[in-house]
């Protein structure tokens, strides 16, 4: 059964200076989990639990070794460091792994105690200009709390205080804060605001905001396991919940809008507004909201609106709707559960998987725009990044020499010319920052593309081929493809378009 239990306690661990390392471990201590060959892995012991090697006898460099955690009653394992810098990754209940370097591989545990459901007393004061309100209904000591501060028509948050904290401000005024036990108290201040009402500020970055969110759910909880797809999609509805998500992947069932996707250019959508730009730009919206467990796996990105409507993705859920699937590749550089890096599949896997939803293709992105002078040629792809591309799936469209009715009929794919181009590293196969982050929609097979912008109907105009006048797949004399717009990063004021 796999159980994952994440408490958001925080408490300080006590190391013990004792280690298991394969050379100056006692004979007389020695058992099956512990005797390592050569000198390649240490495990520290520390007050609260104990790690044991499942693969002792495993000592070659690249090698996978296994981890298992076993806690003490009252604790719970925060953090699992190894001095090799390699990543330990998750593998189920109380499992990880790690991939052994050459040298001394030496893992740390660090445990914390569980919280106390023990109430605790919380103090709130503002002055007349604002308000704050509280989004839980209990105060536990040791565990979260969010809340929300709302300053009155024409003013502003000056600061907030918790626990004599001061707390750094964000653009929605939505804080999380980890209450002590027994007393806790929490200001804020507002004062007039008297800045420009522009819609929206030009920034620098943009501005990430993660929540720990504590996850508490068992396989015996899946609600869908007696559920058949008949059943599932006669009254479907999108996942609202990141439980509700992972047990529905579990099963091939998706999470996401699964409205049947035109084959036409992304801003030929019906939408209740212009895409808003600054001089020659447009603007990326620089939100980003992510929720993640204790151990830093993605579980939520909220996805900006222009009209407060805001919604969640959810990591790991299966979507197919091309607002959906541009927010997950920007937010996750990713492509979501129903997507497979193949590029065929047979009837069976269809069938027997997403069906009908079921989208292929993730693979590497060359943008050879000698060998394909149509091809524009997309930001830092020869000098920074790395890109990947993935099929989007359409109803209508075409292939080079045959129109196609719908992409995938839940039997056959017949893959079209659209596709999602983003990158996911940069040159040096190092890891990319969000900040540099390019999602592409083309529904021509690279003769046109589209830039997301980070919300949803949010996408440039049109460039490349036929945008510059050329016929499809095709260059005529020095006709060259346009260039990808320009964009610049954008705090917007919510909300700024009205339906």
């Amino acid at each position: 059964m796999l159980k994952r239990k994440f408490i958001g306690a925080i408490a300080i661990s006590s190391l013990l200076l004792i280690s298991t390392s394969c050379e100056d471990f006692d004979n007389d201590k020695k058992d099956e989990t512990t005797i390592l060959k050569g000198d390649c892995v240490t495990i520290n012991e520390a007050i609260g639990g104990i790690v044991i090697c499942k693969n002792p006898l495993q000592n070659n460099v690249g090698s996978k070794i296994y981890l298992e955690v076993e806690t003490d009653s009252n604790y719970y394992l925060e953090d699992l460091k190894i001095s090799s810098g390699e990543t330990i990754s998750f593998e189920g209940e109380n499992l990880y792994s790690f991939t052994l370097k050459e040298g001394k591989n030496i893992v740390t545990p660090y445990f914390a105690q569980k919280s106390e459901t023990m109430d605790c007393t919380l103090f709130i004061s503002h002055n007349e200009f604002g308000k704050i309100t509280i989004l839980d209904n209990k105060y536990l000591a040791k565990s979260p709390l969010n809340f929300v501060v709302t300053p009155n028509e024409g003013y502003k948050v000056e600061s907030i205080l918790f626990n004599n904290e001061q707390l750094t401000l964000n653009s929605i005024n939505t804080y999380s804060v980890t209450l002590l036990e027994n007393f806790n108290f929490l200001d804020a201040n507002f004062i007039g605001d008297t800045s420009s009402k522009e819609d929206f500020s030009i920034v620098d970055n943009l501005e990430i905001i993660t929540k720990v969110v504590n996850i508490d759910f068992a396989e015996e909880d899946d609600p869908y396991e007696d559920v058949t797809k008949e059943e599932f999609y006669e009254n479907y509805s999108i996942s609202n919940s990141y439980e509700d998500s992972y047990f529905r992947s579990k099963h091939y069932l998706m999470s996401g809008d699964i409205t049947p996707q035109k084959h036409i250019p992304s801003l030929n959508y019906e939408l209740p507004f212009e895409v808003p730009m600054y001089e020659d730009s447009y603007l990326m919206n620089s939100l980003c909201r992510y929720e993640v467990d204790q151990y830093g796996n993605y579980i939520s990105y909220k996805v900006n609106t222009l009209d407060n409507t805001d919604y969640k993705i959810y990591y790991g859920g299966g979507y197919s709707s091309l607002e959906d699937v541009s927010a997950y590749l920007f937010a996750f550089g990713d492509i979501p559960a129903n997507h497979l890096v193949e590029k065929k599949a047979s009837s069976y896997e269809i069938e027997s998987t997403w069906g009908e939803y079921l989208r292929l293709n993730q693979s590497d992105f060359s943008g050879d725009t000698e060998r394909y002078p149509y091809e524009p040629e997309l930001t830092g792809i020869f000098d920074k990044y790395k890109y990947y591309e993935s099929d989007f799936g359409s109803i209508g469209g075409f292939t080079v020499s045959n129109p196609v009715e719908i992409y995938n009929n839940g039997h056959k794919i017949d893959r079209g010319t659209c596709r999602f181009v983003y990158n996911y590293m940069n040159l040096d196969e190092t890891d990319l920052d969000l900040n540099n982050r390019h999602v592409f929609y083309t529904y021509n097979h690279y003769n046109d593309f589209q830039e997301y912008l980070n919300y949803k109907g949010g996408f440039t105009a049109r460039f490349g081929n036929e945008t510059a006048g050329n016929p499809y797949g095709q260059v005529i004399g020095d006709n060259k493809p346009t260039n990808p717009y320009k964009i610049v990063k954008a705090q917007f004021n919510f909300p700024i378009i009205q339906n």
